[in-house]
């Protein structure tokens, strides 16, 4: 069965839970209370990463933009996707949250980021306490990096889209608070490219997508993207005309994955490829690279 069969071709793909809704009406109630905003976004795919729903909400406040999971990606193409969001007046930091070596980066942004109420605050003899939202897509480790920050293991964390289900106050110090938001997506993503990355990335939930399907879009990309590491990987030939099903049914001899019978166990070689995938056992690969650097 091939992917547009499964649905991975349809022209959008809505998932969009009751905790997802409640987290943005959550943000726009505390808005007012908020002073800078950092935006997660995972580096292999962080333009796919951006919400608009989220962007229009916080308008009018300053956006740190933090590419994370940077141990998972090309790192060539992360420094491009850093000098691409500098080319467009944004501020960004690269960062990996499961190291504490993030948080002096991450706290330097957030002053930057809230100069001016700062120097405000201090010109009057008030005291200061910054109010920073973090907000992003599912599993994009906004908790792990609120975590990291804290210096404890205040927030859920996962691999599972939509684990943090609710919003949270954390205070830091006397000075500095963080709100953690639940991952949230856009109602409606409509753009192929876009839903299969969030896809790939685990960011939307297993009850849209499925292995079988999904990893069909995983080979077919990866046979764009990077080939040889594919092919290195499984041991295996990949021609021009491989489809992605037919990408996966290589996998699965290769790998020797047969059921009784001699039929091929597409399930286990999917699962065997979306996870290897995500945990790099095919390479650092980045799934979109910034056009104009």
């Amino acid at each position: 069965m091939s992917n547009e069969e499964k649905g991975f071709s349809k022209t959008s793909i809505n998932w969009f839970p009751g905790h997802m809704k409640k987290s943005l009406n959550d943000l726009q109630a505390s808005l007012k209370n908020i002073d800078a905003v950092i935006c997660v976004l995972d580096a292999r795919a962080p333009l796919s990463c951006i919400n608009p729903e989220l962007e229009k909400i916080c308008a009018g406040k300053n956006i740190i933009y933090a590419i994370n999971k940077t141990d998972l990606a090309d790192n060539v193409i992360t420094k491009q996707w850093e000098q691409f969001f500098k080319n467009n007046n944004k501020i960004v930091l690269r960062i990996d949250a499961t190291k504490n070596s993030c948080k002096s980066a991450v706290i330097s942004a957030i002053n930057l980021a809230t100069k001016s109420k700062q120097d405000k605050m201090k010109s009057r003899g008030f005291m200061m306490k910054i109010r920073v939202a973090i907000v992003g897509v599912p599993n994009t480790g906004k908790s792990t990096l609120l975590n990291t920050l804290a210096g404890g293991y205040l927030a859920k964390t996962g691999n599972i889209a939509g684990v943090t289900r609710s919003s949270n106050w954390i205070k830091l110090d006397k000075s500095l608070e963080l709100m953690d938001n639940a991952g949230t997506l856009m109602p409606k993503i409509s753009d192929k490219k876009v839903a299969e990355n969030l896809a790939i990335l685990g960011s939307i939930g297993e009850a849209v997508t499925d292995y079988e399907s999904l990893a069909i879009v995983v080979a077919e990309r990866l046979k764009e993207i990077a080939q040889e590491k594919l092919e290195e990987r499984y041991n295996v030939k990949i021609e021009e005309s491989d489809s992605g099903e037919c990408v996966v049914q290589k996998i699965a001899k290769a790998r020797g994955f047969v059921l009784k019978g001699g039929e091929l166990d597409l399930s286990r070689a999917s699962t065997a490829l979306v996870d290897d995938f995500r945990k790099t056992r095919i390479g650092k690969i980045s799934l979109e690279k910034p056009d104009n650097i």
